[in-house]
């Protein structure tokens, strides 16, 4: 049973990628009511789509409708109408929706998006977390499970963005990075890599001196040695 299943999935992939491509006929309808809401006009969008020739589709007739998979993908028929004409509505809600932030970094995400980005190597993302999470910028969650920035990190964050370091932007460090690749294939000079970088570093320490960081309540870490 297994091995058919196998062969059907790839008879069908192998036919399907030879057919032509699903054609739709789509129409947006823009509708606007009578009557404003609390003084602003009320307005909606109305999309839909009707398949006029399957195409690929064909071989996958008999398969789960893709309508039922991804709503997004569902039939949607919308009727042809004029401009300015009048109809009328079966039915209205109104939806407070909001847009949801990106959920915080688990340990493998960040790790995954390091990589995604070009930042680091396989042997130093060990390094990267042990650094971040020993310095305090970011900590785990109540659950142990996401990574948090902290206090501390944001401060960070703050004097590097104000003080227009370089190595915080993503394209410098990747740039960086390939370098030392370079370095490291014996296609470029430690020394002048190196010896490039301290020179740029040195420059943006010198604006140090101008820059204002507002430091959160309740943190105070004055120095050792003068206690400033």
């Amino acid at each position: 049973m297994d091995q058919q299943q196998l062969y059907k999935l790839i008879w069908q992939r192998t036919v399907a990628s030879q057919l032509q491509e699903a054609k739709y006929a789509v129409r947006t309808v823009k509708l606007r009511a009578g009557e404003q809401l609390q003084g602003k006009p009320v307005e909606c969008v109305a999309k839909g789509r009707t398949e006029f020739s399957p195409g690929w589709r064909t071989v996958y007739a008999n398969d789960t409708p893709a309508s039922k998979q991804d709503p997004e993908e569902a039939a949607n028929p919308v009727p042809r109408l004029q401009e300015g004409q009048l109809v009328k509505i079966a039915e209205g809600k109104v939806l407070d929706k909001r847009t949801k932030p990106p959920s915080r970094f688990t340990e493998a995400q960040l790790i995954k998006e390091l990589e995604k980005q070009g930042i680091g190597r396989p042997s130093t993302y060990a390094a990267i977390m042990e650094n971040i999470m020993s310095r305090g910028y970011v900590a785990y969650d109540s659950a142990g499970k996401y990574l948090v920035p902290t206090d501390t990190g944001y401060l960070v964050v703050d004097c590097l963005v104000a003080s227009r370091f370089s190595f915080i932007e993503l394209d410098f460090t990747k740039s960086i990075e390939a370098q030392l690749d370079e370095v490291a294939e014996g296609r470029a000079g430690y020394k002048g890599v190196i010896a490039t970088l301290d020179d740029r570093l040195t420059a943006e320490l010198t604006n140090m001196d101008n820059v204002q960081v507002e430091v959160p309540a309740g943190m105070n870490h004055p120095c050792p040695e003068c206690g400033e």
